[in-house]
């Protein structure tokens, strides 16, 4: 189960670290013998595959998925937090920036002075 919060519903997935050992291929015959690629509408899974994914292939629990969904869900609220306070946090940096500039600038001045 993953933890991307950019699912528009449900739990996320992700890909495992375990593989499957496979003989060696050279890239040639592998490019010739592949299957045709997918386009992007074909690579996506809604939610009822990914649930099933989770429930039938992986073995997690109809209460593990309302987690992982809650999780997402919160993460998808801070996330929009976020952006909403963003232009804030940025103007903020800002002011913190030239304050700084206008500190070193007066203590630089000021040493000359001296």
């Amino acid at each position: 189960m993953g933890d991307n919060p950019s699912v528009s519903y449900g739990p996320p997935v992700t890909l495992d670290w375990d593989y499957e050992e496979l003989p060696w291929t050279s890239v040639d015959y592998y490019e010739e013998t592949r299957a045709p690629r997918r386009n992007n509408r074909q690579l996506l899974l809604n939610y009822y595959q990914r649930r099933n994914i989770l429930m039938w292939c992986c073995g997690f629990s109809d209460s593990d998925i309302k987690r992982a969904t809650k999780l997402v869900e919160k993460d998808k609220r801070l996330r929009a937090l976020t952006q909403t306070f963003l232009p804030i946090f940025q103007i903020e940096e800002l002011v913190y920036s030239g304050k700084n500039a206008v500190r070193k600038c007066a203590c630089c001045c000021g040493r000359r002075s001296m």
